[in-house]
């Protein structure tokens, strides 16, 4: 599109407005990008849901849609918006159920954890707005006040329960004064996700497998880190619970030198309980112990 001047403007996404929202399949991830998204006069301007409130105003909205059939009884949307992708934003989701006459009937608004559930209605379409959060809300200014980059996938739910699996392979650096550390690593996470009856989210089990290699470069020494865990939040209780073997470190002819095993809890008060040994919290230095 080029102006009145000759300036080429970029333009909107296609489903900038509610009437183009982009139809879901569940499982199925979709990127989008709202940098060039404009807001609507009838767009939300304010959110007090499951997540707390964040006012408005709102920016770059954009919309997705499903309608559901009889083998959905509960829907899980999951639109993350802060990826490293250089167009990472900081947005809130409006879930919507549409009603007779094309009334919008408000499910949740969620922000800082960009996901919703509820209970399915058979035939009902839902509509999902993602939009970009205001400065005075998020304290971060380079991400808010505009869109951006996102990903959003809606999961159907026969039951109670939602299995998700991860694999991630990744590397970093120590940062030690006195040695090059490095370490690749590779973990499956497999998530379950159990809902109440009314579509609400009851508790999250992640298991985590972890397998990393340390290596010294200034020396080519390396050293295994395995590790496998539990972790548990209970939206009952408010307590995070995790159970395992987070780390255990073994330098040849030395024996273990860092051990992270146990179980750790901490309650919606501040409450932690500890069990096992957590050299983390003793001031353990890996860079001493492995440089």
């Amino acid at each position: 599109m080029l102006s009145a001047v000759g300036t080429a403007v970029a333009a909107a996404p296609s489903n900038d407005h509610v009437s183009g929202a982009t139809v879901l399949t569940p499982g199925v991830s979709i990127d989008y990008n709202s940098s060039e998204a404009t807001i609507d006069a009838t767009d939300p301007t304010t959110c007090d849901g499951s997540h707390g409130e964040f006012p408005g105003p709102y920016y770059a909205s954009v919309w997705f849609a499903y309608t559901t059939t009889s083998t959905d009884h509960i829907l899980y949307v999951d639109a993350p918006t802060t990826q490293g992708d250089p167009d990472d934003y900081l947005a809130i989701t409006f879930v919507y159920a549409v009603g007779p006459g094309g009334a919008l009937e408000l499910i949740d608004c969620t922000a800082y954890g960009n996901e919703a559930s509820w209970a399915a209605v058979p035939g009902t379409t839902y509509l999902i707005m993602e939009a970009g959060l205001d400065a005075a809300v998020t304290g971060e200014p380079d991400l808010s006040n505009k869109g951006g980059h996102g990903t959003i996938t809606l999961y159907s739910v026969s039951g109670r329960m939602l299995m998700l699996n991860f694999d991630v392979a990744a590397s970093f650096d120590f940062d030690c004064p006195n040695a090059d550390l490095s370490e690749t690593f590779t973990f499956h996470d497999t998530a379950i996700l159990s809902f109440r009856a009314d579509g609400s989210i009851r508790r999250v089990d992640d298991h985590i497998t972890f397998s990393g290699v340390i290596t010294n470069n200034d020396t080519g020494a390396t050293y295994r880190d395995p590790g496998h865990s539990l972790n548990r939040f209970n939206v009952d209780t408010g307590v995070f619970s995790q159970v395992g073997l987070i780390y255990n470190i073994t330098i040849p002819g030395q024996g273990v030198v860092a051990l992270d095993a146990g179980y750790l809890s901490f309650d919606a008060f501040g409450n932690v309980t500890i069990h096992g040994p957590h050299e983390v919290f003793d001031g353990l230095d890996l860079c001493e112990v492995l440089g």
